[in-house]
């Protein structure tokens, strides 16, 4: 990053005692940093300020010919190299007074309930650009139940219908008095006792312009349930968009902004009949950070569906495999998709299954094994069930990745591959802890404890893995 240094804010402590509106602004976009006392106040261009991994060379022009400028309030001292700073810190910005420049970047006011407008349009925008990675494969299954939105009720799935999903917290204690319908019941099962996600949920689906919704609590077959759960993955991955309730601890809190639950304020200033406001910080640290991402099942629902609406305190964030979008900040997607044949530039797409080189496949596996195992789960006889969508799409692959009980056999390396996996570790922070042994799976894979596990890569991990494994013979 760049930028143009405007003033030194060394004494932006006593600032919320003051009376005045732009002093509280700068103080809503101060960063997070401990034991800081002074700041510098950064001009940003739209490009500085939101695709700075871009270097200057390579820019596209439409970035080039943005206008405006945004101000960050940066720890000191500042480092122009720092090209990350922009997933750290929100941005002061003029608001714009009319609606003429949308061929702008520019800060957007979130309103007191999310823009359905806006989010139909940033699916559409997925759709229309075909974004290649944002296809199901032929082999996934759609459901076998869905709600009915406007009738109110639990049907069979119409015939390639359009459906939108849910990926949220189960409270335990009503998770258990649930009982699923049976896909034999001879008519449509009524709904009662809803949490409020699941409520919220279903009028953003019928604000989106959908009629059907499925959510694993209430649109699961009773009587093929091991099936059923072995198939949510597919499930996901054919949902026209998936919500996700990234607020909150669980499903009682509801989908801020939607109905009773309000959303956190955006922090605006009025300075001489001028409105400013802030971009807000990037909302995807805040969904990492979440409840929801502790979650075990929550990892593959979010790898395998398409497009997400991930609904924070602040407000919805779209992302599907090609583009990223956010109410706080008009980003003309439509101008960005194909200059020059290039895609949307912005952050690494998080939300990668495997890749299509088949060399990196193996460390992509890895990858997914400490991911999904520094989750937690409710249920211990969960632990393989929860990671077998994940590895399927591994053995699916050309050439295939296998596995045994989770750890990855490669094809042509079969015994050199497993014996390696044989020698994961614990990671150094759930090695400081006792670890939890489950009962009902091997003890030489990772899916028979619980706690981070790592593939070793390094050698002299290798050898601690090895140690590891000799201590258990």
């Amino acid at each position: 990053m760049a930028g143009i240094k405007v003033a030194d804010l060394s004494s932006c402590n006593t600032w919320s005692e003051a009376d005045c509106g732009l002093c509280k602004l700068l103080l809503s976009i101060r960063p997070d940093s401990e034991n800081r006392t002074r700041y510098h106040l950064i001009a940003f261009s739209a490009w500085e300020a939101f695709f700075p991994k871009i270097p200057s060379s390579k820019a596209l022009s439409f970035l080039k010919e943005q206008e405006g400028l945004f101000f960050g309030m940066v720890p000191a001292p500042y480092s122009k190299s720092d090209a990350d700073l922009c997933k750290k810190i929100a941005y002061l910005a003029l608001c714009p007074r009319d609606s003429t420049s949308q061929e702008n970047i520019q800060v957007r006011l979130v309103q007191k309930q999310p823009d359905y407008q806006l989010l139909r349009r940033w699916i559409s925008e997925c759709e229309n650009n075909s974004h290649w990675s944002c296809k199901p494969t032929k082999s996934s299954r759609g459901p076998k139940m869905l709600i009915d939105c406007q009738g109110g009720k639990v049907i069979r799935a119409p015939t390639s219908c359009s459906y939108v999903a849910l990926s949220y917290v189960w409270d335990k204690l009503v998770a258990e008095q649930i009982d699923p319908p049976s896909l034999g019941s001879a008519r449509p099962a009524p709904l009662d006792n809803l949490s409020k996600t699941i409520e919220d949920a279903m009028k953003v689906t019928l604000r989106l312009g959908e009629r059907y919704f499925w959510v694993d609590k209430r649109c699961h077959d009773k009587n093929k349930l091991d099936d059923e759960i072995l198939n949510m993955h597919s499930i996901y991955e054919q949902a026209k968009v998936t919500i996700f309730a990234a607020a909150g601890e669980d499903e009682n809190y509801g989908l801020p902004g939607v109905s009773s639950r309000p959303r956190r304020q955006q922090a605006t200033a009025l300075i001489k009949g001028i409105q400013f406001a802030s971009t807000l910080k990037h909302p995807f640290p805040a969904v990492t950070e979440s409840r929801w991402a502790e979650r075990g099942w929550t990892h593959s629902e979010a790898l395998f569906c398409p497009r997400r609406l991930f609904f924070t305190e602040e407000q919805v964030y779209f992302m599907c495999n090609g583009m990223d979008c956010r109410e706080s900040l008009h980003v003309p997607v439509s101008k960005l998709h194909r200059v020059r044949g290039m895609r949307l530039p912005g952050p690494k797409m998080p939300y990668k299954i495997c890749s299509p080189r088949p060399r990196h496949r193996l460390c992509d596996y890895m990858e997914h094994v400490r991911e999904y195992t520094g989750r937690h789960l409710s249920r211990d006889e969960n632990s393989f069930d929860a990671f077998t969508g994940i590895a399927g799409r591994f053995q699916s692959a050309s050439p295939p990745i296998d596995n045994l009980w989770g750890l990855p056999i490669v094809s042509d390396q079969a015994l050199e591959s497993f014996t390696h996996a044989l020698t994961w570790v614990h990671t150094a922070e759930d090695n400081s802890r006792s670890i939890k042994r489950r009962r009902d799976f091997p003890s030489y894979s990772f899916v028979g404890w619980e706690g981070m596990a790592s593939m070793v890569t390094r050698k002299r991990d290798l050898k601690l893995g090895l140690r590891n494994l000799m201590s258990l013979a």
